[in-house]
């Protein structure tokens, strides 16, 4: 999407703002602006819906309220499939992190039962409303296949690409000749350079995640998997108890789940005491999307310590 000219059509402010998702920025969008000039938005509407056909078939196309909602029509009239939207319903103020719920009415969810869907929403960025609305669209017994957005905050696509292009020869350099019988790279680039992409003081509980973020990595000091997760009402993220994992830098979290056996070295991180740590990759949690779709009991970072 050319992004550019949708941010022309909303009006951008810079300050201290609070999200819905409870977490804080420095960048405002109104994106109901957009809804004020149909004709300039319907192109962007169009090219969404071109790339979204792309992809897996989907029966409905699904948006949250309001300006998602709005979008999701046009691009569901487009692509010639049914149409749904997901209201909101606000809590009571909290400093909770995604207390917004949303639903979609009780006379569109029968029909959504087995269906394939498209969530479709104008600006994305820590995902609180297509959050929401996924959550209620699995409770109704539908099948989300994708996600489109106009507008997307943080990292561009490209950002993202260009900077493994760039730095991937120096990320794996190889170890010396005699460390090869143990690791095939060393680790002192990767993690230099994962410290000043990430920042050597971002910890998993930092306000600079947007998002809910989880990690699999394996303790080889207790032989467990740790499923690592910035979710505040998770096991073992209260504040007030030693070893928190929201005090955790996140960049050593993201170099110890790059220690493969035989490619980089471990990763020694300390908690009350000092644990050995290598990819999650080697445990049953392997896929960690999969386990966010476990019961509580399991998914809610059930770790050995």
């Amino acid at each position: 999407m050319p992004a550019k000219s949708l941010v022309d059509l909303m009006a951008r402010r810079s300050g201290h703002f609070r999200f819905e998702s409870g977490h804080h920025g420095d960048r405002w969008l109104e994106p109901d602006l957009l809804l004020q000039r149909p004709t300039a938005l319907r192109p962007f509407a169009i090219a969404l819906a071109q790339r979204l056909q792309r992809g897996p078939r989907f029966e409905v196309v699904c948006g949250p309220l309001s300006g998602g909602a709005f979008l999701a029509q046009m691009v569901a009239e487009q692509c010639d499939v049914a149409f749904a939207f997901a209201e909101r319903f606000a809590p009571p103020p909290s400093d909770a992190l995604y207390q917004v719920r949303y639903r979609i009415p009780a006379a569109l969810r029968d029909g959504l039962r087995g269906a394939t869907v498209a969530i479709v929403n104008d600006v994305t960025n820590a995902g609180s409303a297509v959050r929401g609305t996924y959550a209620d669209l699995v409770s109704c017994g539908a099948r989300p296949v994708a996600f489109a957005t106009l507008i997307a905050l943080g990292h561009s696509t490209d950002e993202i690409r260009d900077f493994y292009l760039r730095s991937g020869a120096e990320m794996f350099h190889k170890a010396r000749l005699w460390e090869r019988f143990r690791t095939k790279f060393e680790s002192d680039k990767l993690t230099q350079m994962l410290r000043d992409a990430i920042g050597g003081d971002t910890t998993l509980g930092s306000d600079k995640l947007h998002t809910l973020l989880m990690m699999v990595l394996r303790n080889a000091t207790t032989d467990s998997p740790w499923p690592l997760t910035n979710n505040p009402a998770a096991k073992y993220n209260d504040l007030t108890l030693p070893g928190c994992n929201l005090k955790l830098p996140v960049w050593q979290l993201v170099r110890a789940s790059t220690a493969a056996p035989t490619y980089f070295p471990p990763e020694v991180i300390h908690i009350d005491h000092d644990f050995i740590f290598v990819d999650g990759g080697v445990t049953m949690y392997n896929n960690p999307a999969f386990q966010l779709g476990a019961p509580p009991s399991s998914a809610n970072n059930s770790l050995k310590r």
